[in-house]
């Protein structure tokens, strides 16, 4: 829900938008996500000024930050927090990544 409500704010200011979508949990913060990522990127012809915004909790936080720090040599990156833990990360935190076997 919260996702369509932001697509359809951004689009109706001429914003074009596409969406990626996260599972949530701790088990999707992985390098194969962050692979998925990159291709759906990649397929969606995603340039290095397209600015990636991270709608949800930490995990969906976490890993597109990784993603816009490391595709293209970086990109633009937003975090809108969803849950109180990632606001307060968001706000303090700083940093972003995802977890190794």
């Amino acid at each position: 829900l919260q996702s369509h409500q932001a697509q359809v704010t951004m689009e109706a200011e001429g914003i074009p938008t596409h969406q990626f979508f996260i599972p949530p949990g701790e088990q999707s913060k992985t390098l194969e996500n962050a692979q998925h990522i990159y291709t759906w990127l990649a397929d969606h012809k995603a340039e290095r000024g397209h600015l990636i915004v991270a709608l949800g909790g930490g995990v969906v936080g976490d890993l597109a930050g990784y993603v816009a720090a490391t595709y293209l040599r970086g990109m633009p990156f937003a975090q809108v927090p969803t849950s109180m833990l990632a606001m307060m990360d968001a706000s303090i935190g700083g940093k972003t990544a995802v977890d190794l076997p």
